[in-house]
């Protein structure tokens, strides 16, 4: 049978890491994007991270699966905002507006 990739090395350590950016990071963080990147280039950081976190490879039964699953519906979500031009300048602007003053 086909390696699952919850069996990898290091994976549950990634997926660890990347659990913890998805619930604490902005979109931009979570997607390894500047605020300046091109929809080009969010749409490719995007697929990379697909790629990378598939739920097809991790298996229904592994801990790791509901992470993963967590994982891919902030991607999803950090994509749909941030390629879309009126949304991604809202959401600039919350994220502008939550950041404490100094």
């Amino acid at each position: 049978p086909p390696r699952t990739h919850d069996t990898l090395p290091g994976f549950s350590e990634l997926v660890s890491r990347k659990h913890r950016q998805v619930l604490y990071a902005d979109y931009f963080s979570i997607l390894g994007v500047g605020r300046e990147s091109t929809r080009a280039e969010i749409d490719a950081a995007y697929r990379q991270l697909l790629g990378q976190f598939d739920l097809e490879r991790v298996r229904i039964d592994s801990p790791l699966r509901q992470p993963v699953e967590d994982i891919i519906q902030v991607l999803k979500d950090a994509h749909r905002i941030l390629i879309r031009d009126d949304w991604r300048i809202r959401y600039e602007q919350a994220i502008e507006s939550n950041r404490p003053h100094r």
